[in-house]
């Protein structure tokens, strides 16, 4: 008790209350007494001073009762300093409650409470608002809730609350529909989580959160109806469109395809989502090399892809396509190219029709010497290419070979230019017939 007061008699006597300014006019008390004020923890909080003009003495019992008078002050100035720190608190989470309700009621949100054991529910004045009530209105039966669920939603809804209740799920979070009070029904985000069970698990009161996801629902089904007629839009033009990603690492897929895809490579959708390898597989060899290549140049150049390739499909066989696409780069570095695929077989065929027709024969079907001349060009060009001058020319001379070719019933012979290395050059006796022709061919042509 003494270490924490300090008495003074007579301060004329007391070396500590001498030797100040000679012109110190303040007139000293001659009795002084002090106490340390201090909270539990021994935080020093200040002093308990007792003075007096005339000199006097402090027995046993009164040095205890001015040591527990600064207790009593200790304890006063320490519950002070609580209030004071709740009083802070309690007005900073006020100033947090009143930011939470601007920001619940800025968002069409509202709070409920449900005692889970009694069957009550409260509802905050701007859950009421939602469905158009007044603060005053609605009853806190949880029966009169349920009736105000959309009947198609109310099994799903007491199922994810029950899951909830039997802790088979962490939180409570669903979207249903619930009548408001014109009859109407709006769109709610409802979420909550169990506070408080008893000794079993069971659930005894439950806090949530309400939100009007109404205009959200309805510009997510305007959206959707717009997805859904791009879609029908794009699956009923002939060909392919496509919207086509070619990753930094190499890797490509396509992130959309029309159903198209079905005619244009006999493939799905989904078959391309993670990886474009089932196109190359189409791809027919002679073509893949420039299919690549010119995707490569178009991402390079971020120039516009434009290619007439042939592909080797399972059901259709050889056809031609013709790709048109215009790229773009996107943030991760990655190309993105729109565009479409379309079955250009029929007009490749025209096309091939007049250089058919000028180098067949039209009444054998059989090259002419004009196909001739120009294979036998072709093929110089790469003898004298290769070093190699070793090379032979076979001729037949047919007698009546255009009566033989009408006469024939096995729906004829066909004739190519033979490309061999045959050393040295030979004559060909003249055939009489095709039957000969081919005889001597099995024979000599080995």
């Amino acid at each position: 008790m003494m270490d924490r007061m300090v008495i003074v008699p007579d301060t004329h006597d007391d070396e500590r209350f001498r030797g100040g300014p000679s012109d110190l006019t303040v007139r000293l008390p001659r009795f002084y007494a002090a106490c340390a004020l201090t909270d539990a923890t021994g935080r020093h909080l200040g002093a308990l001073y007792l003075l007096d003009d005339l000199p006097r003495a402090l027995d046993d019992a009164q040095r205890r009762f001015l040591y527990e008078l600064a207790g009593v002050i200790a304890r006063g100035l320490e519950r002070t300093d609580v209030l004071t720190d709740l009083s802070d608190r309690v007005k900073a989470l006020e100033e947090r409650a009143e930011l939470m309700t601007l920001a619940l009621d800025g968002s069409a949100t509202g709070v409920w409470d449900r005692n889970v054991a009694t069957g009550e529910i409260h509802y905050s004045p701007a859950w009421k608002a939602i469905l158009g009530y007044e603060s005053h209105e609605l009853g806190n039966r949880i029966e009169d809730a349920y009736l105000r669920l959309h009947p198609d939603d109310l099994a799903y809804v007491s199922a994810a609350m029950q899951a909830h209740f039997e802790s088979r799920s962490d939180s409570y979070a669903v979207e249903h529909r619930i009548r408001c009070k014109d009859g109407s029904y709006k769109w709610i985000c409802s979420r909550g989580k169990v506070v408080e069970r008893d000794g079993n698990g069971r659930a005894l009161r439950m806090v949530g959160t309400t939100t009007d996801i109404t205009a959200l629902r309805e510009t997510a089904e305007q959206l959707q109806q717009s997805v859904d007629l791009v879609t029908n839009l794009t699956d009923e033009v002939p060909g392919l469109v496509f919207q086509y990603r070619w990753m930094p690492d190499g890797r490509s897929f396509f992130s959309y395809a029309s159903d198209g895809i079905r005619d244009i490579f006999e493939l799905m959708p989904q078959q391309l989502a993670t990886t474009a390898e089932a196109i190359d597989a189409q791809v027919d060899r002679r073509d893949l090399a420039a299919y690549r290549q010119s995707l490569r140049q178009s991402a390079a150049s971020l120039s516009s892809w434009h290619l007439e390739f042939r592909v080797q499909l399972p059901r259709q066989g050889l056809r031609w396509r013709q790709g048109d696409a215009r790229p773009q780069r996107l943030a991760d570095g990655s190309t993105l190219w729109h565009g479409f695929i379309t079955d250009v077989t029929e007009r490749k065929q025209i096309e091939a029709e007049p250089q058919e027709l000028a180098t067949i024969d039209f009444l054998t079907q059989l090259p002419n010497r004009r196909y001739f001349m120009k294979q036998n060009e072709a093929e110089l060009a790469r003898i004298r290419s290769t070093d190699n001058d070793v090379a032979a020319i076979v001729t037949f001379d047919l007698d009546y070979f255009k009566a033989s070719r009408r006469s024939t019933t096995d729906g004829g012979m066909q004739l190519a230019i033979l490309r061999s290395r045959i050393s040295p050059c030979f004559y060909v006796p003249k055939c009489g017939s095709v039957t000969s022709l081919g005889a001597w061919a099995a024979r000599n042509l080995q």
